[in-house]
């Protein structure tokens, strides 16, 4: 296993660990969730929650500031939408993916941070809140097949594909191609995958298999990524975190 430490350590490392799950065969929880004709994995419930307890990352953060401490999302007193706490709460969706006439399962994992502390100097991508996604990307046949991750502005997608999973040459045009940083072996049943962010940027920094932890562990809470949509206001009512666009 290899520590984060092994990375340049601005501050000091925080680690947020997802809620304990038991064992379980991801493989075999998959086909009992492929109902219909169209044969859309589509689990529900205990088996749902299971999904995304198994394969749910550790985010091991450098931790410089309030800026680097991830919470829940919600409105205080402003006109924009905060980290109204400093609970660590990972926002959890449900998506499908579409690929060679057949649909795959993918499980979405968000993380908030207050802000991106601003630069000295002209700095045109500091401000006001933060966040990365992970996704897992499985095969029809219940394996984790390529994972990737995105800031929730929509900036920095990075792919990670697994041994099963192959790059395609790129065209011979002016389209960017995906950005591949790091690959990943087979990802053994029952591993737990940490996400290595940066202080103050938040960039993912590396992925690392079976990490060995240091320093203060925490232990993350689920939420629903659909609760965003219609959250309670400090003076009454409710309202979305998100704009109509």
């Amino acid at each position: 296993p290899v520590g984060p430490e092994a990375l340049p350590v601005r501050a000091a490392l925080t680690t947020y660990l997802p809620p304990r799950a038991g064992r379980a065969d991801v493989a075999a929880l998959l086909p009992r969730a492929s109902v219909g004709p169209l044969g859309v994995p589509d689990p529900r419930g205990a088996d749902l929650d299971l999904l995304f307890r198994l394969l749910a990352p550790a985010f091991i953060v450098d931790t410089a500031g309030d800026a680097d401490r991830p919470g829940e999302l919600g409105w205080n007193s402003g006109a924009v939408p905060q980290v109204t706490s400093h609970r660590p709460v990972v926002y959890r969706r449900l998506s499908h993916a579409r690929y060679q006439g057949r649909v795959l399962l993918q499980l979405n994992y968000s993380i908030w941070f207050p802000e991106r502390p601003k630069a000295p100097g002209w700095d045109l991508l500091g401000g006001h809140l933060d966040g990365v996604l992970w996704r897992v990307r499985f095969t029809p046949d219940g394996e984790p097949w390529l994972y990737d991750s995105m800031h929730l502005c929509g900036c920095y997608h990075l792919f990670y594909p697994t041994a099963r999973a192959v790059l395609r040459p790129q065209p011979d045009t002016l389209d960017e191609t995906a950005f591949v940083p790091q690959a990943l072996a087979r990802v053994a049943p029952g591993a737990r995958l940490a996400l290595r962010l940066a202080a103050g940027t938040h960039y993912v920094e590396r992925v690392l298999p079976d990490a060995v932890l240091s320093g203060p562990v925490l232990e993350y809470s689920f939420a629903d990524d659909d609760l965003l949509r219609s959250v309670p206001l400090p003076g009454g009512g409710r309202r979305s975190v998100f704009r109509p666009d």
